[in-house]
Parts: C-alpha cells; sequence; structure tokens
C-alpha cells in the first residue's frame, strides 16, 4: 500500500473516530425536539466512512491473508457493516443494561481493527483484525440469520393463526347453515310467518335460499301476508324487496291494501311534531314510492294516495320542518 494511500485511510478512520467521541459526549443528553434528527446525521457518516475505509481495505488487497481473499472479504464486509449500524444505533441514545454498555464499545473496536489493517497486516496486526473485524462481521450475519428466523417463525405463527380463525370461521358457517335448515324444515312443517321466510330468503345456502322462494311463491296467502310484512319493521325492507324484484303475481292487485298502507304512513308523518327528524323513517320513503310506481306500472291505481303524499311533501310546512331536522341533525352530528 502507498504512503498515500495510508494516509488516506488514516486520514477517514480518524473522520469517523471524531464521530463516534461526538455521538457518546452527546449520549444521553437533552439535546431538543430535532436534537435526534442532528445526532444521526452524525451516525450515517460514521457508518458510511467505517464502511468506505472497509471496501478501500479489500479493494487494495489487504485481506488476501484470509483464507479465501477478497471473497470472504466481500462476504465479512456485509456482517461488518450490519454490525456496525447496530452498534452505533446504540451508542445514540445512553442505556444502563451491561450488555448495551458493551455494544457501544464495538464500533472504536471496528474502528482499531481498520486502522491495524491500514498500517500493517503480520503478526499482531492480523490477531487484532481477527479479533475485531472477524468478531464483528460474525455477529453482524449471525444477528442477520437471527432476524430471518424470527421473520420466518412470524410468518409460519400468522398463517397458522389465520388457518385456524379459517376453519373456526367455516365451522361456524356450517353450523349456521345447519341451524338455518333446520329452522327452515320447522318452518314448513308448522307453517311459520313470512317474515322469518325472507329472512330465510337471504341465506348464503343457494339450495336453501331456492327452496325457500319457492316456499313463500306457493303460499296461499302470499298477497296478505306480503303487505303485512311490510308494516313489520322485522320484515319491511325484505319484503319491499321481494315485492320489486321476486313477487310473480299481480302486482296491481297489492294496490288497495298497498294504499291502505300509504295512508297509514302519510297519517303518522301529520302526527309528527314540528322538527321531529324524518331521516331514519323518510330514509326508505323512495323504497314505498318505488313499490307504488311498480304497483301503478301494472294497472293498479294509486293515484289519490300519491297525489296526498306529492301534496304533503310540496307543503311549505313540510319543507320547513324537514330543513329544521336536517339542521338540528347536521348540529347533533359528530
Amino acid at each position: 500500500m502507498t504512503n498515500l494511500s495510508t494516509v488516506l485511510l488514516n486520514v477517514i478512520l480518524t473522520l469517523t473516530l471524531a464521530c463516534l467521541g461526538g455521538i457518546v459526549w452527546m449520549r444521553g443528553q437533552s439535546l431538543g425536539s430535532d436534537g435526534a434528527v442532528g445526532l444521526f446525521l452524525i451516525v450515517i457518516p460514521a457508518w458510511f466512512l467505517t464502511c468506505f475505509a472497509v471496501v478501500l481495505l479489500i479493494a487494495m488487497g489487504r485481506f488476501q491473508w484470509v483464507p479465501g481473499g477478497r471473497l470472504t472479504a466481500a462476504v465479512m464486509l456485509f456482517g461488518l457493516a450490519v454490525s456496525a449500524a447496530v452498534a452505533m444505533w446504540f451508542t445514540v441514545d445512553k442505556h444502563s443494561d451491561w450488555w448495551d454498555t458493551l455494544a457501544v464499545i464495538a464500533p472504536f473496536a471496528i474502528l482499531a481493527g481498520c486502522f491495524a489493517a491500514v498500517n500493517g497486516d503480520e503478526g499482531f496486526h492480523r490477531v487484532i483484525i481477527a479479533i475485531t473485524l472477524g468478531t464483528a462481521s460474525l455477529a453482524g450475519w449471525c444477528l442477520t440469520g437471527t432476524m430471518a428466523l424470527d421473520s420466518i417463525r412470524t410468518s409460519i405463527f400468522e398463517s397458522a393463526q389465520k388457518d385456524k380463525a379459517d376453519r373456526r370461521n367455516e365451522a361456524y358457517r356450517h353450523s349456521q347453515a345447519d341451524a338455518e335448515i333446520k329452522r327452515f324444515q320447522e318452518m314448513e312443517v308448522s307453517g311459520g310467518p313470512l317474515w322469518e321466510y325472507l329472512s330465510c330468503s337471504y341465506s348464503n345456502n343457494s339450495d336453501l335460499r331456492k327452496q325457500c322462494l319457492e316456499s313463500i311463491a306457493r303460499r296461499p296467502t302470499l298477497q296478505q301476508d306480503l303487505l303485512e310484512s311490510m308494516e313489520d319493521d322485522r320484515s319491511s325492507y325484505a319484503a319491499r324487496e321481494y315485492a320489486m324484484n321476486i313477487y310473480g303475481g299481480s302486482k296491481a292487485a297489492l294496490a288497495p291494501g298497498f294504499g291502505a298502507i300509504l295512508d297509514r304512513l302519510l297519517k303518522k308523518k301529520r302526527l309528527e311534531p314540528e322538527g321531529s327528524i324524518m331521516g331514519v323513517e323518510g330514509s326508505t320513503l323512495h323504497d314505498w314510492f318505488l313499490v307504488a310506481g311498480m304497483i301503478q306500472a301494472d294497472g293498479g291505481d294509486l293515484t289519490p294516495q300519491l297525489k296526498a303524499w306529492r301534496a304533503y311533501l310540496n307543503f311549505p310546512a313540510a319543507w320547513r320542518r324537514l330543513h329544521t331536522a336536517n339542521r338540528r341533525h347536521s348540529r347533533e352530528a359528530p
């Protein structure tokens, strides 16, 4: 190695030593809100200069005496970079554990090995290089292997937990499906109310859903039951959906009963106090009017009811009531 190269490497290592000294001096001190950022700006150059010095030593053949030559030295470089980064990270903060204190010594030991490699590669210098750089590189590889094994172990554990959860959910779905089938069989024997059949019609079991819809279609009092279910909170939505999308009978025949429902809904609306919130029930009015439009299109006559609703919704008091309710709802919303 030329004298210029030796001087350059010694300068680099001296700068690194100065950075480490500054880190140790500021270690554990109160550095303000941005102090940690400034401290890391010292750590990063120290780590970079250490790795750069080792790369130059490898390129200059200072580790040719190591079995495997440059290849072994290149492998050693990775472990050395990992151990130096971890050790310098421990140097930033002040710890009380003996292991943390020992880790702070590691960067200085690595620098001692680098100084030995720069200024000689025989006899005692090789012993220092083997003890410092060799141990640090081995520690870095061990840390990398441990982290990789932990990652694999965590991945296996999470996969096992996911499989366990999937099996539990699958068992729950099977139990729910069995309960639905049992309940459907009981309804077929005892003749359950329509709202129970409507809830069954949303089953994930396609065969059960098909049988349930077939049973609903065979009900002799389906028309009357459907109208009653529309006013039942347990099945109102499902009944309207069935009437619009599935019901195969004459929709016009629903007009008298559905007209009576619209009259009762309007009467209930008229009794609401000033400023009451229409959002809960008002949000479903659109669905009611869709069913009414479908009945009208099929030949049913709901003209009186729809005119009464139109007059109510166009009446200034209704708009004032709706505006007051929406304004109050906006104030109460989180």
